[in-house]
C-alpha cells in the first residue's frame, strides 16, 4: 500500500489504480479533491515513483525527465508531497531526490506512509533522521506527516494540510 493507496484514502474511494506490485504508475495522473462546489479545487497529481520503477532503467530516466519538466513549468503547483516508505525510513535515494527537488523552489512536504507497520522506536529514529537531513533544505517543511492507508491514520491531517495550501481565489 503506497502512493495509489494513499490517494484512494484521501478520496475515500477507488480512484487511483492500486497494484500489488509497486512501480506501476506510468504517467502523470490528475485527481480533483474538493470539499464542495463553492470551495477552491485541489488537484493531486500522481507521478511515477522515484524509488522503484517496474521496467528498464531507460523508463526510470524518462519518468524523471517527465516529472522534472512538469515541475519547471507548473507555476500554480503549491507543494510537492514526497512519500517516504515508513517501513524503511528515508534512504539515500530519497535524500538525493529531495535535495534535487529543493531546487525547484516549491515547498516540499515529507509524508511517511505505512506507519502502521512501524513501532514507536522506529518512528522516532526515522523521523529524527529525516528531520536532521532536511533541516538545511529551505523548501522542505519541518513538520513531517505520518500516514497509514490501511487504518486511515493521519489521512485527515494530510487532507487538512493540503487544503491549507490552496490560496484564496480572490487574492489572484
Amino acid at each position: 500500500m503506497g502512493k495509489s493507496s494513499l490517494i484512494n484514502s484521501l478520496f475515500q474511494g477507488e480512484h487511483a489504480k492500486s497494484n500489488k506490485k509497486q512501480g506501476k504508475t506510468q504517467r502523470l495522473e490528475f485527481f480533483l479533491l474538493k470539499k464542495n462546489q463553492k470551495e477552491n479545487k485541489l488537484f493531486i497529481i500522481d507521478a511515477p515513483g522515484f524509488g522503484y520503477v517496474d521496467g528498464p532503467i531507460l523508463l526510470k530516466k524518462k519518468f524523471k525527465y517527465l516529472i522534472y519538466s512538469y515541475l519547471n513549468y507548473a507555476i500554480r503547483l503549491k507543494v510537492i508531497v514526497y512519500l517516504v516508505n515508513g517501513e524503511y525510513g528515508i534512504n539515500e535515494n530519497d535524500k538525493k531526490e529531495i535535495a534535487f527537488l529543493n531546487n525547484f523552489n516549491k515547498e516540499i512536504q515529507l509524508v511517511f506512509t505505512k506507519v502502521d507497520k512501524m513501532n514507536s522506536k522506529e518512528i522516532i529514529k526515522f523521523i529524527t533522521e529525516a528531520s536532521l537531513f532536511s533541516q538545511d533544505l529551505v523548501n522542505v517543511r519541518q513538520e513531517i506527516l505520518l500516514t497509514s492507508s490501511r487504518n486511515f491514520f493521519g489521512i485527515e491531517n494530510l487532507r487538512s494540510h493540503l487544503y491549507l495550501d490552496i490560496e484564496d481565489p480572490t487574492k489572484e
